[in-house]
């Protein structure tokens, strides 16, 4: 009998391990679940990392007024948006690695900056924490919503796409889909839709554009 047991664990681990493949690919029960957990945790995760929460409590004591707010990941956050438009008074709300959900945490921060209009560009730190597209639509949807109950002028930027040798086939055609429904996103709710041109190519960015395949060089800024 003792032998059996290495067989039975092979295969119950074969059997648990196709089964995960299955919830995944067909977003069966338990999925919502898992995906409800996991969107918590990252939440959660990033509530207690203090570099993040420090970032954000100097956007809140350093608390300019602008004409514009950017908003976003690392992309946004390396961009000198006040050396680029000098003639505005700008104020740059980009935190690397954040997502979605971690702009939700902290809107405020963006909100009392009290500006006119607001740029976001966000999105591939979503797909590459596998956030589903139609969830990362929710999240984006919310964050417009609170921008317009503010008389902000929202302006949706498509998302910048990766370089396809870095990210593959899979997540470049993955930030296809969350393009058309941010430019949907848009129409709907009134807010006004960039396309960022050959940053967001269907094709995936070309590397001229990109330091690494997903952030951008001088070349890609300009």
């Amino acid at each position: 009998m003792e032998k059996k047991y290495p067989l039975l664990l092979i295969l119950l681990g074969f059997a648990l391990f196709s089964f995960g493949i299955i919830v995944g690919k067909y977003q069966i029960f338990p999925y919502q679940l898992i995906k409800t957990f996991n969107d918590s945790f990252k939440s959660s995760e990033k509530l207690s990392n203090q570099k993040w929460i420090d970032t954000v409590r100097s956007f809140d004591y350093f608390n300019l007024k602008a004409d514009v707010a950017f908003v976003g990941d690392s992309i946004t956050y390396q961009g000198r948006w006040s050396e680029f438009f000098p003639f505005l008074k700008v104020v740059n709300r980009g935190i690397g690695s954040d997502s979605t959900s971690d702009i939700l945490l902290r809107i405020d921060s963006i909100l009392s900056t009290e500006p006119s209009k607001v740029f976001i560009m966000l999105g591939i730190n979503d797909i590459h924490e596998n956030i589903s597209v139609p969830k990362i639509i929710e999240n984006y949807e919310s964050i417009v919503n609170a921008l317009l109950k503010s008389n902000i002028e929202v302006f949706i930027q498509s998302t910048i796409q990766c370089e396809k040798s870095v990210c593959g086939n899979l997540k470049v055609e993955l930030v296809n889909e969350l393009n058309k429904g941010l430019e949907q996103l848009a129409s709907k709710n009134q807010a006004n839709f960039i396309h960022l041109r050959d940053l967001s190519s269907t094709r995936g960015i070309d590397p001229k554009y990109t330091s690494d395949g997903i952030h951008l060089t001088t070349e890609g800024y300009i």
